[in-house]
């Protein structure tokens, strides 16, 4: 038996040497189009909360992109006073459309829950620009500061830092 004899090489090197090829391309254009949002807490008590991640396209990860998380995972993620965490995104291996998305920030006491706002994204596959917004937030009547870092529009997304603060 030669090492070329296994049933897996024989299905590999049946496929046409085409889309082989296009398939790897695939693969890594997706995996491009990622996000990093580091959440950076400021507020001098009361923790920070994930909740509501929803995905439109792509999916979460934990370290590397093949390390798909849930929703309900990005949903546990708590970021105590002075903290920061982080939620990453990216596009699926077989759909070269990218990643979109959201998820609802709370401040947390341990007894109550006070939405601060959403954060909404999408790092499209193609020639269509990124956009990372802060939603469901008023600048002018929020007890929130919140900052953010501008988003790349010529490539992928990448790291972003999200600041949160609380106004005396």
């Amino acid at each position: 038996m030669t090492p070329f004899s296994s049933s897996n090489t024989r299905s590999i090197l049946s496929i046409p040497f085409s889309q082989q090829r296009s398939r790897s391309i695939s693969t890594t254009m997706a995996y491009k189009q990622w996000i990093a949002l580091k959440l950076r807490s400021r507020l001098r008590k009361g923790d920070i909360r994930v909740k509501e991640a929803r995905l439109e396209s792509g999916k979460f990860y934990r370290g590397s992109k093949d390390n798909e998380i849930s929703s309900s995972e990005v949903n546990k993620t708590v970021i105590p006073p002075q903290g920061q965490g982080l939620v990453t995104s990216c596009g699926r291996s077989d759909a070269a459309i990218g990643t979109e998305g959201y998820l609802t920030i709370y401040e947390s006491d341990g007894e109550h829950e006070t939405k601060i706002c959403r954060v909404y994204w999408s790092a499209p596959w193609g020639a269509f620009p990124n956009i990372l917004n802060i939603l469901d937030w008023d600048p002018n009547t929020s007890d929130y500061s919140i900052s953010k870092d501008d988003v790349q529009q010529d490539s992928t997304i990448g790291n972003v830092e999200i600041v949160f603060a609380k106004l005396a």
